[in-house]
C-alpha cells in the first residue's frame, strides 16, 4: 500500500502493508439468513423415527381398545406422511 501524507511539515510518503479479514454483521441481519436446508439421510431418518413412534402409539391404542378397531388413521398416514416429507425436503 502506498500513500501520500500532507502535514504542516509538508509532503511525505508512507508505504505500508495491512491485510484485514472479517464479518460484520448486525443482530437483525444474522435473525434475517434462511434457515439452512436439513440432508436427505436427517430427513429419511427423522420421517422413519416419526412414522415408528405413530405406528407404535396407534398399535398401543388398538391394543387396549375394544374392537371393533378401524385402520384408516394408519392409512391416511402412510398415504400423506410421504407427500409431507417431500414438501419439506424441497
Amino acid at each position: 500500500m502506498l500513500g501520500l501524507l500532507f502535514a504542516s511539515g509538508g509532503p511525505d510518503i508512507m508505504v505500508g502493508r495491512a491485510t484485514t479479514m472479517g464479518v460484520q454483521q448486525t443482530a437483525v441481519s444474522k435473525s434475517l439468513v434462511p434457515p439452512t436446508k436439513w440432508s436427505y439421510l436427517k430427513l429419511v431418518l427423522w420421517s422413519a423415527a416419526i412414522s415408528f413412534v405413530a405406528l407404535v402409539a396407534y398399535v398401543r391404542v388398538v391394543m387396549t381398545s375394544p374392537p371393533p378397531v378401524s385402520s384408516l388413521p394408519v392409512k391416511i398416514y402412510f398415504a400423506v406422511a410421504p407427500l409431507v416429507f417431500m414438501f419439506l425436503g424441497s
